[in-house]
């Protein structure tokens, strides 16, 4: 899976390395031109076009797997050896099917395999403090990839919590002592100054920081507006309650919450608890609770939490055996749980070979509901290329209204930024304004009323009509709408979108009506 933003990440990265400049006001819309951008995946972009130059886009799927083969791996490494290997593979065969429900090329692929080396360096801080030394410099290239660096930053405030509370109960309410090679305060507050520094080494200096807090305050002061518009910022209950179980990740997604929850009880049963487990087992179920999006952080912690607990668990059950006594009844259990590992060992072999011939037949597509298809190229006719190229020919409108705003990304990688969008995906930039004014446009075009084309943020101070580009997919009202307008005149279709402009213009070139045949078969 690719997704849509990628183009214009793609498109970031070559003008980044174009120019030898990194962008500070938006280069991609007409509407918001003025408006800052704070692009704090400029790293990622760098990355994405160099990949895409050197592979195109295989190479970037095989890159995405990669990276999310590498974020279990980590997950299930940062528990270290303790806990038996089929625990920790069930564990994260779960994890990894939840992460494929968004495993598409973005910027947030990147964080979920940091945000697992993190919590690995948490997870053995006590033992071998000196890894901390490591969150610096790797919160450096976190922020300077993506705006999800401050989980990291939540997760290493969980963990400070979690130290001081643990030398105040000394060995007290059930809270593992710490060790004697434990950090110490003036550590603990080196490496907290260092990670504040760092937060600060990026373009954007202090705006790059505080960035996340002004994403997090558009995404709930405007909540409302934003959840019912942009799938994935709808909650997963509001995804429950449209296609109930059909969804194998948002399952598996529930039933790894489940056990984690689980795994606390379960804990507090043998009198112990962890405060830095809870704390980011509470903080990131909020997160995954709040949108969608946030479901694949939430199961990598998930994972993380729910082998450590149980890592701990067995523990204290081997401990508590072992002073029993018996050297023969022990020999026994032994023998029982070697019998017990190699049938799960075995079961869980059976049950990943399943699902690895599910992906590469394609049935596993059908049993996701995401219709994914194996292969390395894109899925046919599911981007606007050919569209996008055909109104960027010479003599076409500089300005374009593309819907959906994800087809707007690939009109901005084969047109941008000579010629603009009025609006797209990126609401690190684009205003609310923008988003309504941007709606008003297409709702007015869907009834077939013309006033459309007198609205704020159609035509150019000269009054000259953009191009309008309709997704064959998602915006078939807007199709059949602009089809009753005589001023206006397809010129091009195909499979995945339509070109219309103004009537007059295309006379100008002698463009004639396109056949809309096509557009009846979209892709599914």
């Amino acid at each position: 899976m690719m997704g849509f933003d990628i183009w214009w990440h793609i498109k970031t990265g070559q003008l980044i390395l174009e120019r030898q400049t990194l962008p500070l006001v938006d280069w991609f819309t007409y509407s918001d031109s003025e408006a800052a951008w704070v692009d704090l995946h400029w790293g990622f972009q760098l990355l994405a076009a160099a990949t895409y130059a050197a592979g195109g886009v295989a190479l970037l799927v095989l890159a995405k797997a990669a990276l999310i083969t590498g974020t279990v791996a980590t997950g299930a490494f940062a528990t270290g050896p303790k806990l038996d290997c089929y625990i920790r593979v069930g564990v994260w065969s779960l994890v990894a099917v939840v992460l494929t429900g968004r495993g598409i090329v973005r910027p947030e692929i990147l964080s979920l395999l940091f945000l697992a080396a993190w919590l690995a360096v948490l997870l053995r801080a006590d033992a071998r403090p000196n890894l901390l030394w490591l969150l610096p410099p790797m919160l450096v290239v976190w922020i300077n990839c993506h705006a999800l660096f401050v989980f990291g930053l939540v997760g290493f405030g969980c963990w400070v919590v979690d130290y001081g509370l643990r030398h105040a109960a000394a060995g007290r309410c059930g809270l593992a002592s710490p060790q004697e090679a434990a950090a110490g305060v003036q550590q603990i507050v080196i490496v907290s100054t260092l990670l504040a520094v760092a937060c600060l080494i990026n373009p954007y200096f202090e705006e790059g920081a505080l960035f996340p807090l002004v994403l997090f305050r558009k995404l709930s002061v405007d909540e409302a507006f934003y959840s019912v518009r942009v799938d994935e910022f709808t909650s997963p209950a509001a995804f429950f309650g449209q296609i109930g179980l059909r969804s194998l990740h948002l399952d598996c997604a529930a039933l790894l919450w489940l056990l984690a929850a689980a795994s606390f009880v379960w804990l507090a049963k043998c009198r112990r608890g962890s405060i830095f487990r809870s704390l980011l087992f509470v903080a990131f179920s909020y997160l995954g609770f709040k949108m969608i999006r946030n479901l694949s952080p939430a199961a990598v912690v998930s994972g993380v939490v729910l082998c450590a607990n149980l890592s701990e668990i067995f523990q204290l059950r081997n401990g508590d055996t072992a002073s029993a006594g018996a050297e023969h009844a022990s020999g026994q259990r032994h023998n029982r749980e070697n019998a017990k590992q190699r049938r799960c060992s075995i079961a869980l072999s059976v049950v990943l070979f399943g699902l690895a011939a599910s992906h590469f037949s394609g049935h596993w597509g059908r049993l996701t509901g995401l219709g994914d298809h194996f292969g390395l190229g894109e899925t046919t006719a599911w981007y606007s290329h050919d569209a996008a190229k055909f109104a960027g020919q010479p003599g076409f409108p500089d300005r374009a209204i593309v819907a959906s705003f994800g087809q707007a990304a690939v009109y901005e990688f084969h047109n941008g930024p000579t010629r603009r969008v009025m609006m797209d995906g990126r609401l690190e930039v684009c205003t609310r304004e923008t988003f309504e004014a941007y709606e008003s446009i297409l709702r007015k075009m869907a009834q077939g009323d013309p006033v459309w084309q007198q609205l704020p943020g159609v035509a150019d101070a000269q009054g000259r009509l953009p191009v309008i580009i309709l997704d064959s997919r998602t915006a078939r009202d807007e199709i059949n709408g602009i089809f009753r307008l005589p001023e206006w005149r397809i010129v091009f279709a195909d499979s995945a979108a339509a070109v219309f402009i103004a009537s007059e213009l295309a006379n100008q070139l002698g463009l004639p009506r396109a056949d809309p045949t096509p557009l009846m078969h979209p892709p599914s």
